[in-house]
């Protein structure tokens, strides 16, 4: 059972991020469409601020999903999901590098790594 709960607890962040992070920020960016970029992205630093905000929300509640569902050792957890957001965000980022602002990329990187920590800690606070 132990094994399981690892996997689903790791497994969770993408899967949250990909619903919530990415799919919120490309329905604002639907909003948007004159604001849009022929790559999808946008370089309105208003729309990239909303993008994110959108995104950290999104990454910090996959820290604090992924410790709930550990229930156990939740920051060697949370190390695993900052390796595989980060090796999720690296190529795909880079792969639409010029789509946005070019620091929104190393600031997306930045909340891979804060975000989960901050959530798993939030989490830890709430048991």
């Amino acid at each position: 059972m132990k094994i399981i709960r690892t996997i689903l607890a790791v497994a969770s962040a993408p899967v949250v991020y990909g619903i919530l992070g990415a799919g919120l920020s490309s329905a604002l960016l639907a909003i948007f469409p004159h604001l849009m970029n022929e790559q999808g992205g946008t370089y309105h630093l208003g729309v990239t601020l909303a993008v994110e905000a959108i995104q950290f929300l999104a990454v910090v509640l996959t820290g604090y999903i992924s410790a709930r569902i550990a229930g156990r050792e939740e920051f060697l957890h949370c190390l695993a999901v900052v390796f595989v957001m980060l090796a999720i965000a690296i190529p795909t980022q880079v792969s639409f590098w010029q789509s946005m602002l070019p620091w929104h990329h190393f600031v997306f990187f930045m909340f891979c790594i804060i975000g989960p920590i901050w959530g798993t800690y939030l989490q830890q606070q709430r048991s």
